[in-house]
């Protein structure tokens, strides 16, 4: 998702189809119909959920190692996520829906680097896979290439914050995350 979309999103959200004039309102079920043939809407589940991405959504543990002084321990790029999106207000990583045309590992650098400001990372070293009847999440770990990269959160972070690994779980993680975590955390180097 773009900075842009994000906006869109939480625009039509927050103002009523009837506030809004026949221009506007075309607008924006132009914007959701390409969003949609993007693969951007939410899938009516199986498991009785919604789930965002309509192919599927992915993102990515991106960790930088320990280099002492400045860093004792590794430490993984966490994501507070904003209010509008779903489970918002809880910590998890940069990632999405996955597009037409994507893979998910091309999904999830596309939506890391439009949420983090850097997509310099190297090949994944692993992944997760949460699997529902109509929908999966794959979350991959990778180092950044530059451990010092700057970060440049978009509107779909309240805050983007590097964390040592044996604090992660003291954030109020989203709860996927939470229960992927140990698997995730063994495929860091």
């Amino acid at each position: 998702m773009s900075d842009s979309g994000g906006r869109d999103r939480a625009r039509d959200r927050t103002i009523p189809d009837h506030d809004l004039t026949p221009e506007e309102l075309a607008e924006r079920h132009r914007r959701r119909a390409e969003r949609r043939a993007r693969g951007e809407a939410f899938v009516e589940c199986g498991c009785g959920n919604k789930h965002w991405g309509l192919l599927g959504a992915a993102g990515i543990v991106a960790w930088r190692p320990a280099d002492a002084p400045r860093r004792s321990e590794p430490e993984v790029l966490l994501q507070l996520r904003v209010s509008w999106s779903h489970q918002g207000g809880t910590w998890a990583v940069p990632g999405g829906a996955i597009n037409r045309g994507e893979t998910a590992w091309e999904g999830a650098v596309r939506e890391f680097a439009e949420e983090a400001g850097f997509a310099a990372l190297r090949e994944p070293s692993g992944s997760h896979v949460l699997r529902h009847p109509d929908w999966s999440y794959t979350t991959f770990v990778a180092e950044v290439a530059d451990p010092n990269v700057e970060i440049l959160p978009n509107t779909e972070s309240e805050q983007l914050q590097w964390v040592p690994l044996s604090e992660v779980g003291e954030f109020d993680l989203m709860p996927p995350f939470r229960e992927a975590l140990p698997d995730l955390l063994a495929l860091i180097h």
